[in-house]
């Protein structure tokens, strides 16, 4: 069977067979697919019969079929001039029979190109060639042998713009790579990470049946864990008594991963025990056990360690499970300022058990669940939904199902995954920084650094609903939602047991947190809701319009007027802690 080219990032939302309705995947998996997701893999489906199709044509007609092909990438590629560069090339190997890609290549092109018209990601063929272990530049009438192996990255040499009289030969290169991430996002039956008999800690980040899960299941294993030292004391006997049941080298890090360390030198400190470990930069992925602080100081130190050393996020927190553990970002703060060194590495593989929520405070897991509202509320009405119902429920019984028919914990646990991987395997590297994602992180982000060791400390979901309820105010402002919708949105919000109103923002705060988005997201693009479940990204808000927001917000969540925060508004926030 023909193998599909693949995009710089192939999503897939997969199901394990073991846990009811259930689990993720960046990348491939061996489970079977949830319905949820079964139209997008009847969709590769159509695709692979869509390809042979192509492919039984094209052993007929070969010359005919490359043309095609041809053709219609040239028809979707921007830049018509090397398009026709590229025909032209094609047309002369042909005419001379001179293969310089198989033609199942050539067919797959044509596919790609007829389902994916006009998507500027189309993956395309580029110039370079291996062949005797060595990368060559190919030029038209090259001599290409069979068994070369042809790359999508291209070297294009040009003469300098800068060239002149003394000079005229001075030459310039444009070197285009394609970097491909697949990374896994994985739950399994609640309670069983921790299990000898659990294999996920040591292969669960490799496709089930690969060679390279053979060859590491026939080899002995070694893993350095970083732990979080609070997740130490309740769940770090489990871990260690793990790998000596399973006879694995181990050493562990143990750390106080807290917001105020969130550093370079806590990130110096898990590289120095990479280092000491003697770390494999492959095949001994280093272990992150813990909240997001936990995920991202060693996701950090693994992205910078021999330029990339593979990790596994573990998460132990309701926050971290639907947060930080499924993106590609690491980062710690720097001078006052959220996240601000960073980078786009993801782990090797996420690995998620919901049991580790039952150690959790209840505050906690309403931290967390403010997150799986932002997604409720930009795109999906279903989750929306849940969470109005259920929401003081997870809180309460932290994500334990009632009884064995309660599929209500999984459900919102897996809609606010796969939203979340829905909007972020397009835009890994945030090239576009329109991204609903940072709903609740506009301005929230400023508010949680001000009130960081105050008496009016947030949490991270705290300072986000923050956001969420005054984004709310200033889409109903805007015009964008009914006073239905709106008072649903904020009544929803509570009912997740966070606070949606801090003393600690004042509209000095708030006009600061803006100016600050639009210089570091180059614009406002501020998300939006337009109803329940739906979103737009929205530029050029007055500041009349901020204001008036600013001031409904007060009055609906701060029962204090459109004034600056006062006393009673302040008791009004401690009882919404005390109540969360």
């Amino acid at each position: 069977m023909p193998i599909l080219s693949k995009p710089a990032l192939t999503t897939f939302a997969l199901a394990s067979a073991f846990y009811p309705g259930n689990s993720f995947t960046i990348g491939r998996s061996r489970y079977p697919p949830p319905a949820a997701v079964q139209s997008a893999v009847q969709l590769r489906q159509g695709m692979t019969a869509t390809l042979e199709n192509a492919q039984s044509q094209t052993v007929e007609k070969p010359q005919e079929a490359s043309f095609a092909g041809s053709g219609a990438l040239a028809a979707v590629t921007a830049g018509a001039a090397l398009a026709a560069r590229r025909l032209q090339r094609r047309q002369r190997c042909a005419a001379t029979k001179r293969r310089q890609q198989p033609v199942t290549s050539r067919a797959e092109d044509a596919v790609l190109a007829a389902l994916q018209a006009g998507n500027d990601s189309v993956p395309q063929k580029g110039n370079l060639v291996q062949y005797s272990d060595t990368w060559h530049i190919h030029k038209a009438g090259d001599e290409v042998p069979e068994s070369a192996k042809w790359s999508d990255c291209s070297v294009e040499p040009s003469s300098s713009e800068y060239a002149n009289d003394k000079d005229p030969g001075a030459k310039a290169w444009v070197s285009k790579s394609k970097i491909s991430f697949d990374y896994r996002v994985v739950e399994v039956p609640r309670g069983h990470l921790l299990d000898p008999s659990c294999d996920a800690l040591l292969f669960g980040h490799l496709q089930h049946g690969s060679p390279e899960r053979a060859a590491a299941e026939a080899k002995p294993q070694r893993r350095l864990v970083v732990i979080d030292e609070t997740v130490d004391s309740l769940y770090g006997a489990r871990v260690r008594a793990y790998f000596e049941a399973r006879g694995v080298e181990y050493d562990m890090l143990v750390l106080p991963m807290e917001e105020e360390n969130k550093s370079m030198e806590m990130t110096m400190k898990v590289a120095k025990k990479m280092k000491e470990f003697n770390i494999d930069r492959r095949t001994e992925p280093v272990l992150a056990i813990g909240g997001g602080v936990c995920l991202d100081v060693v996701g950090l130190a693994g992205a910078l360690f021999r330029r990339r050393t593979p990790y596994i996020r573990v998460p132990t927190t309701a926050l971290s499970y639907v947060d930080a553990s499924v993106g590609a970002k690491s980062g710690v703060n720097f001078a006052g300022s959220k996240n601000r060194l960073g980078m786009y590495v993801p782990p090797a593989a996420a690995l998620l058990d919901a049991s580790f929520f039952v150690t959790q405070e209840r505050r906690e897991v309403a931290n967390g669940i403010a997150e799986m509202a932002k997604m409720a509320i930009m795109k999906s009405e279903e989750l929306f939904c849940l969470l109005e119902e259920n929401a003081p429920r997870m809180v309460a019984d932290k994500f334990m199902p009632c009884d064995d028919n309660d599929g209500v914990p999984a459900r919102i646990l897996q809609l606010s995954i796969e939203t979340m991987l829905e909007e972020l395997a397009p835009n890994l590297w945030e090239h576009s920084l329109d991204r609903l994602v940072d709903f609740g992180h506009a301005v929230g982000q400023d508010l949680e650094m001000a009130a960081l060791g105050t008496e009016h400390e947030l949490m991270h979901g705290e300072s986000v609903a923050n956001d969420m309820a005054l984004m709310t105010c200033l889409a109903y402002q805007l015009g964008f939602l009914s006073t239905t919708e709106r008072d649903r949105t904020l009544n929803m919000l509570r009912r997740c047991q966070v606070p949606v109103w801090s003393p600690v923002f004042t509209y000095k705060l708030f006009s600061e947190a803006v100016a600050n988005r639009v210089k570091n997201s180059m614009g406002q693009k501020l998300p939006l809701p337009i109803g329940l479940g739906r979103a737009r990204i929205v530029n050029d808000v007055s500041d009349a319009d901020l204001k008036a927001a600013w001031e409904m917000w007060c009055d609906l969540c701060g029962e204090q007027g459109a004034g600056e925060p006062t006393e009673v508004a302040a008791q009004s926030f401690a009882r919404q802690l005390s109540d969360a």
